[in-house]
């Protein structure tokens, strides 16, 4: 996209491309293909592709940072949270010496405290896995 953004009549050279991005021309073949197939490039001859969407591309790429902006301040606020949480599971478990923790010293942990506490007894290398919705 960066290509095309800076080329100043919108035509980039896929020999070009290939070279800058140090990837395969079939990959570049790959990709330009299945973008004209959709409608969003078009070849203007044998190597060069042009977008078709005027500035859209600049619009699109706007979205796509303001997008990836707000996801990654939504990871490390998940990144935040967890390191919260373990930092309160450790003090628990520290000041629990038998060795296990109980649905009330998760529950007695203030991040739980409003919260459905959950308890599973499992293998010690079974893993918790959330399927995607």
């Amino acid at each position: 996209m960066e290509l095309l953004q800076t080329s100043p009549d919108g035509v980039v050279d896929l020999n070009v491309a290939s070279d800058k991005l140090k990837v395969q021309k079939r990959r570049i073949y790959d990709i330009t293909n299945v973008l004209e197939g959709i409608g969003i490039l078009e070849k203007k001859s044998k190597n060069n592709i042009q977008w078709k969407c005027g500035s859209a591309l600049t619009e699109m790429s706007k979205d796509a940072k303001r997008e990836g902006d707000y996801l990654e301040q939504k990871e490390n606020r998940l990144d935040s949270l967890i390191a919260q949480m373990r930092e309160e599971f450790n003090t628990q478990f520290e000041k629990n010496r038998l060795g296990y923790i109980t649905r009330q010293d998760l529950a007695s942990i203030d991040m739980f405290k409003d919260q459905s506490v959950i308890v599973i007894k499992g293998p010690q290398d079974a893993k918790l896995v959330r399927d995607p919705p």
